[in-house]
């Protein structure tokens, strides 16, 4: 299944700069992109394996299960 809501990676970038929310799957591992408190953050439901980022680049290089959103953005499904 191949991402339908992000054109390019730049794309994918203003929407978490803008401050978008995001509930997204990858590898059929489901993750939510967001805030927690003052943090950006991503992390698999329920917090698990949570994971904090101070920048678009730094969440494209956080390892997701061998993987990392940098090498696999155009998998992500909504």
């Amino acid at each position: 299944m191949a991402n339908n809501f992000f054109k390019t990676l730049e794309d994918f970038r203003e929407s978490i700069e803008n401050g978008e929310e995001f509930n997204l799957k990858l590898n059929g591992i489901e993750y939510y992109i967001g805030y927690f408190g003052d943090d950006n953050v991503i992390s698999e439901p329920f917090g698990v394996n949570e994971q904090k980022f101070s920048s678009f680049d730094e969440l494209l290089d956080i390892d997701l299960h061998g993987t990392t959103l940098r090498d696999s953005w155009m998998l992500l499904t909504a």
